[in-house]
């Protein structure tokens, strides 16, 4: 996944085109994407991203300072 650009959405955010989820350990060039074999991983994972963003958000609106 190295080296590609990220696709934007209409309001000029990064946008996922395709979500993809890789086992490091055994596939280190990431030539196999796992997520169709492991979607509630992915769940949990856009998850976790969405509430990184919205803490991101809340810290550049000073919320936690």
């Amino acid at each position: 996944n190295q080296g590609r650009e990220r696709p934007k959405s209409d309001n000029g955010k990064a946008a996922i085109a395709e979500w993809e989820l890789y086992d490091l350990v055994d596939d280190p060039a990431e030539t196999m994407n796992l997520s169709d074999r492991f979607p509630d991983e992915v769940s949990a994972m856009k998850q976790r991203l969405q509430a990184w963003i919205s803490s991101c958000a809340a810290s550049d609106r000073g919320a936690d300072y």
